[in-house]
């Protein structure tokens, strides 16, 4: 079957999935600001009111590819979990080390992320559009793995004087510092050490 038939069959979905992930490989190999509308519908082998109608320009899809990626890598798919299933998983010891641990020492995992990440934040400086979009999708997560962290400061023994919004910034900030490492090609900290630099960090937040 043609590719353009194949198009016409999927469903709307599909249609949207296949966008997306084909928006994050041209993005991350091309860069954000070298690829138009046109060079996606190409790639995906529709036309470019195909993605009008799913999308209202490419930033949507920048921000689509990103909501993805950070939900796929950092939230594994509980971005909606309720209000009650955090309070509750705010009391299991050690959650929060962890968790925590665990996506230190991935961090090679999330080189695509960081990149996308990366392109976003130079688009954003060139267009205020683009930096709005971008931002109000940014602040969405912020807000949620806020509340995760002060449930966890809740349940756990660390120290209430502790701003843990702040500590939240600082390791998210850490992250996308390593990004910016990598766009320079400059090698990032082994993943052992990382893990081990964030555990510290951590363990100097507790309750005495």
């Amino acid at each position: 079957m043609p590719t353009q038939a194949r198009a016409a069959a999927a469903e709307p979905d599909d249609i949207r999935e296949q966008l997306v992930k084909v928006a994050t490989q041209l993005f991350l190999t091309r860069g954000y600001a070298r690829v138009s509308v046109r060079d996606l519908a190409a790639a995906c082998g529709l036309t470019t009111g195909v993605i009008y109608n799913r999308f209202r320009g490419k930033v949507e899809l920048l921000v689509a590819a990103l909501e993805q990626r950070i939900d796929t890598d950092l939230e594994s798919g509980r971005r909606h979990a309720s209000a009650a299933e955090i309070n509750r998983s705010a009391t299991e010891t050690g959650l929060l080390e962890a968790e925590l641990s665990r996506q230190a020492e991935a961090y090679p995992d999330r080189a695509a992320l960081r990149a996308l990440l990366v392109e976003g934040a130079v688009a954003a400086r060139r267009d205020a559009k683009t930096r709005s979009q971008l931002r109000t999708e940014h602040l969405d997560h912020l807000r949620w793995w806020k509340e995760i962290y002060r449930g966890w400061q809740r349940g756990q023994k660390i120290d209430p004087t502790v701003d843990i919004e702040a500590v939240m910034m600082l390791l998210w900030s850490a992250e996308l510092g390593l990004g910016v490492l990598e766009a320079y090609g400059i090698e990032p900290p082994r993943p052992a050490a990382w893990r081990r630099a964030i555990e510290r960090v951590f363990r100097s937040l507790r309750k005495i």
